[in-house]
């Protein structure tokens, strides 16, 4: 019967040692704050404001400058596209895809079209490819690129400028 005493009181002691006697987790007394020392700080006058002169307007110093104050010439345009239509033609009933980008690179071989950067693609149908797309009024050029069903047909590329005409393309 002692041996079972014993082990109940070490039993409970080892719980309430691992338990740490309750109180939610962390230590619960605060870390000492650092001594403070007062400072004598010089006791400021207050200033005196500058005698107004005559003219002087207090009213009449320019504040920030709004949007609404800005004033633009009538020939600015705010407009930061254009529509420009595309059309693309083939002289026979050819099954082709179409692709027009903004963003290419020439390379020996032609150009090679930044990819992420495709304005409009699609399929021709009735030998016509008709695409009406927003050009950003600093794009100088698009390239278009035809690729033909026909394996044994290389594709076609071909760059223009952007302007206010439609861009045509007969094949």
């Amino acid at each position: 019967m002692k041996i079972i005493n014993l082990l109940s009181v070490l039993f409970v002691s080892v719980l309430l040692a691992g338990c740490g006697g309750g109180g939610g987790g962390g230590s619960e007394t605060p870390a000492p704050q650092p001594p403070t020392t007062p400072v004598d700080e010089p006791q400021d006058e207050p200033e005196e404001e500058p005698e107004a002169e005559p003219g002087d307007d207090p009213a009449a110093e320019p504040g920030p400058m709004l949007t609404a104050d800005l004033v633009a010439s009538p020939q600015m345009s705010f407009e930061g596209a254009s529509s420009l239509k595309v059309v693309v033609s083939l002289a026979a009933e050819e099954r082709a895809f179409v692709s027009l980008y903004t963003h290419f690179e020439a390379n020996g071989q032609g150009y090679q079209p930044d990819y992420q950067r495709r304005l409009a693609s699609g399929g021709v149908h009735n030998g016509r490819f008709e695409a009406e797309v927003m050009a950003a009024v600093d794009q100088a050029q698009i390239l278009v690129e035809v690729w033909f069903y026909d394996v044994d047909k290389v594709p076609l590329q071909k760059v223009f400028p952007v302007s206010s005409q439609p861009v045509e393309w007969s094949i």
